[in-house]
């Protein structure tokens, strides 16, 4: 086997390469030193530049299988089938690799004439640093090599153009390599490459640079890689960042299945912990062993998540009082879940990532008041400015704002996302009981036939249906009985180690499970809520135009929008502007609407359908700002409660005489509460039907009553498709016997109308009933 003392020789192996020989010749003592070497050598063949021999760290790193090598002697230098360098180094192109090349047969062309050129040697010496396999970022792997050209002899032809050029003096190497011409050359000998790991440096050092790229490291997309990226480079299960901020600690925690946790604790809970040890001692500081009955509630929770060890980096900053006092601004910690799992090789990398750590989180509390939105930024900009004189904080609140709030939801996307969990999970859990199924008929196996029926049981039960938990216990649950034994059931050869590959080929991705139906799932939602906010987005553009308001967008299963306008934030603001803001507000929705009516028709996005709401209060809220929340801001005050609660439960909230949901596929919903505002969108709906925005009838009755709000009603017309609204006007100007202008075309609408005009006299005697 490789790495023994004596390693027989393949019969027929080719002779090992003379520079090898000389580095390693057989029965020198050196051998030992190349077989357990960490650095990766071998030997190229000029020309073909082919890989033809290697030590054994260079085809362990590479993947070259041993079997096919032949041993030479007793130095474990290893002859290889002829390998292109570039198939072993698919990042190395081949107009790079032959410009490299190019480089060292000049080189030691220009050496075997001046022995002394010292630009020439300089140049022999220069490294690459190159990514292996699929590196190219921080999760990837890097080498810095050598092609060193040393043991070349190059024969130049007598009379060509490049045994002139080598008869003068080079004063400039690049010039002279420039005309260099390989083909006036006989090239012999060998080309060895040397090659170094550089792996967790490049990570370091590109982790590095995203720290430092000015965004703020809890910004939820960046926090994800560098959480991602952190837990690659600690061999950790989560990764978190802990941030006091008053008297609260902020935890934002990221694991592979949940990229971005938000906890908030008290501040005396990190009080006697090894988070405040850490702290205190201002250094890198490892915590071996975390049990389950600390005394401190910090320590439990991170051991309730399955922590049983911890690598903790405070970071701290000078404060500014000039009496060399460091001032605490948060720890970045990794969690592992084997005790003792951190070592004096992690402490140097944490280290390492020091500066950049601290430079992050010392601009991420900077900048809390970055990326503010550009209607209420003026005030952040001046509290700003008043904390930077060491004034102390002051709420930032904006009074008497109106507030106009609405959703554009996905109906039944919990169902589909179920479906394509439970899709998955069969299909993972089908893909293990053929592997268990495999080995049942290769070997008697009692354990495997109970892990058999086991597996048959589940995919029974799932099939019947999903709860919350199911995704995630689905997938412990092979974990822990399944997949820790798929290299014993791969040994068994045959049938098994088909099904074998088979599941790890299923499960080879990011999510290290089956993720075919939810990838499908998620894409088709990204895409329908991709289109909603650029619809979004443009009617923004012309409401802010109307008069600079604050709005917040939150996009999940479709998209909520809350906007809040008053004088507070533009002082020139009238009841003219609010109005036209309302108008614009209803028009943006139904835009929307039409947005996901056009999806839908398209085919692609068949199974989800959104419903519209917009809720209208008349009454004034005041807003605050809490920096210990990661919303902008919240209403103050008892006063406001009412809206807030009616917000989070409206979208579902039924008719309170038929029981049917308020929001309908394809319809706009509008909420109100008083006769007044009921007059008020009453009127914008006949100017958006006048428009061609919706359909002329009108669905009315009262809310069910909800947890702090009663005496709600709404209003509910059908939203038209861009295409037909056209049309619809025209055929209402035909049933009304108004003249169409001279030339238009008359579309048949009969039908349709007088489906509509039914619809018109059951709402009309809806109507009539309830004012009776």
């Amino acid at each position: 086997m490789p790495g023994q003392e004596s390693i027989e020789p393949i019969s027929g192996a080719a002779p090992v390469p003379p520079i090898l020989s000389e580095i390693s010749p057989p029965g020198d003592p050196i051998g030992a030193i190349v077989r357990h070497s960490q650095t990766w050598l071998a030997a190229v063949a000029p020309g073909q530049l082919t890989v033809e021999a290697a030590n054994l760290a260079f085809c362990q790193a590479f993947g070259v299988p041993l079997e096919a090598c032949a041993a030479v002697g007793q130095t474990a230098l290893l002859t290889l089938p002829p390998q292109p360098l570039t198939a072993l180094l698919p990042h190395l192109s081949p107009e790079a690799l032959q410009h490299w090349y190019h480089r060292q047969v000049g080189c030691r062309a220009l050496l075997t004439q001046d022995p002394t050129h010292r630009q020439a040697r300089r140049d022999m010496d220069r490294s690459e640093t190159i990514p292996i396999g699929d590196g190219g970022d921080a999760l990837g792997q890097w080498g810095k090599f050598w092609l060193r050209g040393h043991a070349l002899t190059v024969a130049v032809k007598p009379e060509s153009a490049t045994a002139a050029l080598l008869a003068a003096p080079v004063v400039d190497l690049e010039t002279y390599l420039g005309q260099f011409d390989l083909a006036d050359c006989e090239v012999s000998g060998w080309l060895l490459l040397e090659g170094l790991d550089i792996t967790t440096q490049e990570r370091i050092r590109q982790l590095s640079d995203w720290l430092l790229d000015g965004c703020s490291i809890l910004e939820p997309e960046k926090f994800c890689r560098i959480s991602q990226a952190l837990r690659h480079l600690f061999r950790a299960q989560v990764s978190f960042v802990l941030r006091t901020d008053g008297e609260q600690v902020q935890i934002s925690l990221g694991t592979r299945l949940v990229p971005r946790k938000l906890t908030v604790i008290p501040r005396e809970e990190l009080e006697g912990s090894q988070f405040a040890a850490a702290i205190a001692a201002g250094h890198v500081w490892t915590v071996q062993t975390l049990t389950a009955n600390s005394d401190n509630a910090c320590e439990r929770y991170f051991y309730r998540l399955g922590i049983r060890s911890l690598l903790l980096i405070p970071l701290q900053t000078p404060s500014g009082t000039g009496k060399g006092e460091d001032q605490s601004i948060g720890l970045v910690g990794m969690g592992g879940t084997a005790e003792e799992q951190f070592d004096r090789v992690d402490e140097g990398r944490a280290k390492a990532l020091l500066p950049a750590l601290r430079a992050a989180l010392r601009r991420t509390a900077q900048s809390r008041f970055n990326n503010i939105h550009p209607a209420v930024e003026w005030r952040f900009t001046q509290e700003a400015e008043r904390r930077s004189w060491g004034l102390p904080p002051q709420p930032i609140a904006f009074e008497e704002v109106y507030p106009l709030y609405g959703i554009s939801d996905i109906r039944g996307s919990s169902l589909e996302r179920d479906r394509a969990i439970q899709a998955d999970l069969l299909a993972q859990l089908r893909l293990a009981l053929a592997v268990v199924e495999a080995a049942c008929g290769a070997r008697d196996l009692p354990l495997a036939r109970q892990l058999r029926e086991d597996l048959s049981d589940r995919i029974e039960q799932y099939g019947l249906g999903i709860t919350v938990s199911s995704e995630l216990e689905g997938a412990q649950y092979l974990q822990e009985q399944v997949e820790i034994h798929l290299d014993y059931f791969a040994s068994l050869g045959g049938a098994v180690a088909i099904a074998v590959d088979a599941y790890r080929e299923a499960c080879n991705n990011d999510r290290q499970g089956v993720y075919e139906a939810r990838a499908a799932y998620d894409l088709e939602l990204h895409r329908l809520t991709e289109q909603l906010r650029r619809t979004w987005e443009r009617w923004q553009e012309r409401m802010q135009a109307i008069v600079p308001h604050y709005c917040d967008i939150e996009i999940t299963d479709g998209l909520d929008h809350m906007i809040y306008a008053g004088q507070s934030i533009a002082p020139d603001f009238s009841p003219f502007q609010l109005r036209s803001l309302r108008y614009e507000q209803l028009r943006a929705v139904c835009d929307c609407a039409r947005t996901g009516l056009a999806f839908e028709a398209s085919g692609t996005g068949s199974r989800l359908q959104l419903t519209h709401l917009v809720l209208v209060q008349e009454a004034t809220v005041d807003i605050v700002h809490d920096e210990n929340t990661e919303r902008l801001f919240d209403v103050r005050g008892t006063r406001d409660t009412r809206y807030e609660i009616v917000k989070k439960r409206i979208d579902k909230a039924c008719d309170a005489l038929t029981g049917e949901r308020i929001t309908q596929p394809g319809m706009l919903t509008v909420v109100y509460s008083t006769p007044e505002e009921g007059a008020e969108y009453q009127q914008y709906l006949r100017y958006l039907e006048r428009e061609g925005w919706i359909g002329n009838d009108r669905e009315t009755g009262p809310v069910e009553s909800l947890k702090g709000a009663n005496g709600l009603r709404f209003v509910r017309v059908q939203v038209l498709p861009e295409e037909s609204s056209t049309a619809h006007q025209e055929a209402d100007r035909a049933a009304d016997g108004q003249q169409l202008p001279q030339g238009t075309p008359v579309t048949d609408e009969g039908d349709r109308r007088r489906n509509q005009n039914s619809r018109r006299e059951q709402a009309a005697a809806r109507i009539a009933g309830l004012q009776d």
